[in-house]
């Protein structure tokens, strides 16, 4: 019972992290400069940036089941472990928050705007806005 329980787990991950077609593994992708972030399974196409020119994509690491938030640049990712520190469109390095687990749930922070969905209410430290978020359950 417990190895089919071991294995029913290897399998649900691996049909949330990985493109089934090709076997690629999706990542969190953030252009440096206009701060847009996309899950891929491949680096994406780096024309028409809307802060001009090109992309400048930041592989920030395999999408996963829990909640990230830099409070430097205010990015929000669902990554499987803290997500890579260089690359910050707010001078240099993220400052990588955990917030909790994804899941059903959508919260938004009162202060600083950003929104997650979650399993339960998100952890209240680190808010962008100064000092804790406060956050509103939206459904």
């Amino acid at each position: 019972m417990k190895t089919l329980l071991i294995t029913l787990m290897l399998i649900l991950t691996s049909f949330f992290t990985m493109d089934n077609s090709t076997g690629a593994i999706n990542k969190n992708y953030q252009c440096t400069k206009c701060k847009t972030v996309i899950q891929s399974d491949h680096t994406p196409s780096s024309y028409n940036c809307r802060a001009g020119g090109t992309h400048n994509w930041q592989d920030l690491g395999a999408v996963g089941y829990e909640n990230y938030n830099c409070t430097k640049c205010g990015t929000v990712v669902q990554s499987e472990k803290t997500p890579v520190s260089y690359g910050c469109p707010e001078n240099g390095t993220h400052n990588w928050s955990h917030l909790g687990h994804v899941g059903n749930n959508t919260y938004q922070c009162k202060k600083c705007g950003i929104t997650i969905t979650g399993d339960r209410t998100p952890s209240s430290y680190n808010c962008m806005s100064g000092g804790t978020h406060h956050w509103n359950k939206l459904n």
